[in-house]
């Protein structure tokens, strides 16, 4: 199990493309067409450090779509976050077992494998469990295909070329989850999708996977759901949103 990325809901994917390269130095690696939407995935940071974005738009024909719902519902911002796994089969068998409710299983594409659990089951959010065929291996890898490449992966590249990245390439360093009860949010991040404490207080908690970093922070009495994404970065930079999704920045030396 290892977190992938997490992906954010946009009409504009332009905008955010623009701000995600042009003012965080981001590197877009792929993207491609679903049958209602359109996806495209930046790393910010790079094969050692830093996290994925993916930028999720719905397609001009998809008419009353998933994700124009979404969007009308909520306006733009998070909407899910991507684990993935070994074998779609077992995840869902483990799941299951805790107690959960996996939805919208599909194995149609022999490429892609997924499952859902809902925000009620997973803190606010949508967690996606995701097998992907071949595995494309780690990030480390994964960088250094892109670089032997030197351009994205695109299936097709449909989206508009963004400016030139910013030369001081930023970081991201954590997603940040609210939650009303720390205790009963670890039998998901940490029993579940095995997470890894890594530094905890009385208020807050730090978990790693091999491909990125959630920072689960109590406020009781509030509404489980995704609170900002958190950026590492050489200047200083003002708080700011894309997409929707609130990031905070730290300037690091």
């Amino acid at each position: 199990m290892d977190l992938d990325h997490i992906a954010l809901a946009t009409l504009n994917p332009t905008s955010a493309l623009a701000q995600l390269v042009g003012e965080l130095g981001a590197t877009i690696t792929e993207g491609g067409d679903a049958p209602d939407f359109r996806w495209v995935q930046s790393r910010v940071g790079d094969g050692k450090k830093g996290m994925t974005v993916e930028v999720i738009t719905p397609r001009s024909d998809s008419g009353d779509s998933f994700l124009t719902k979404f969007i009308a519902r909520h306006g733009e911002g998070q909407h899910h976050i991507t684990f993935k796994v070994d074998s779609l089969r077992d995840a869902i068998d483990q799941a299951t077992l805790a107690g959960y409710h996996p939805t919208g299983i599909s194995f149609e594409d022999p490429e892609w494998f997924e499952a859902f659990l809902s925000p009620r089951e997973a803190q606010g959010t949508v967690i996606q469990l995701a097998q992907a065929n071949p595995s494309p291996g780690t990030w480390i890898k994964r960088w250094a295909d892109h670089g032997k490449r030197g351009t994205p992966l695109g299936r097709p590249i449909w989206w508009e070329d963004p400016p030139e990245p910013a030369t001081n390439r930023a970081s991201l360093k954590r997603i940040v989850m609210r939650t009303d009860s720390i205790t009963s949010s670890l039998g998901l991040w940490c029993g579940l999708l095995g997470g890894v404490p890594e530094y905890e207080t009385d208020e807050s908690i730090d978990l790693s996977w091999p491909g990125g970093r959630i920072l689960v922070v109590e406020d009781p009495g509030s509404t489980p759901g995704f609170e900002r994404l958190e950026v590492e970065s050489l200047v200083a930079m003002p708080a700011t949103r894309i997409a929707g999704a609130a990031m905070h920045f730290s300037q690091t030396k």
